[in-house]
């Protein structure tokens, strides 16, 4: 037995599993006829069916784990051919619509706060609901010209990939 592990693991090297000789299973003269019931052979145990490996197939690739200060160096690196092509840079419309709520949030809170402090605030009998209608127009607002921002930043991607 070797030393070195097996990167297959236990499961592919069945040890305790015995496939019948020739010599174990005995034949019946006659093809036609079937062996008697109390004469007929166990089944074999049922070992794992290694894999076929035709010649032309790839070995698959082995996932490794290196230590904290290993290298890899370019020539460790297998690269069949490189492929060229152009990559779309495309806007990501949750984030733009997330920076202009949040946006739209911030100008709220400074316009709500100014609005209640000029001198007309004082007769207003519910300042903190126009507070809250102020904020959440700003988060409306704040949000749609996000997305017509990335709106315009898709567009513009879509023509440079055209030209």
């Amino acid at each position: 037995m070797s030393t070195t592990p097996d990167p297959a693991g236990p499961a592919a090297r069945p040890e305790d599993t015995r496939t019948p000789d020739a010599d174990d299973v005995a034949e019946p003269a006659d093809p036609s006829s079937e062996p008697a019931p109390e004469a007929a052979p166990e089944p074999a145990p049922e070992a794992e069916a290694a894999p076929v490996v035709s010649p032309e197939a790839e070995p698959e690739p082995v996932e490794v784990e290196l230590p904290a200060d290993a290298t890899v160096e370019a020539k460790d690196v297998d690269v069949a051919e490189a492929v060229e092509g152009r990559t779309r840079r495309a806007p990501r419309y949750q984030n733009f619509l997330k920076a202009g709520a949040v946006l739209g949030a911030v100008v709220g809170l400074f316009f709500g706060g100014l609005m209640l402090t000029l001198p007309g605030a004082k007769t207003i009998d519910k300042p903190g609901v126009l507070f809250s209608l102020i904020v959440i127009a700003g988060v409306c607002l704040g949000l749609a010209v996000s997305g017509v921002l990335a709106i315009v930043s898709d567009r513009r991607s879509l023509d440079r990939r055209r030209s």
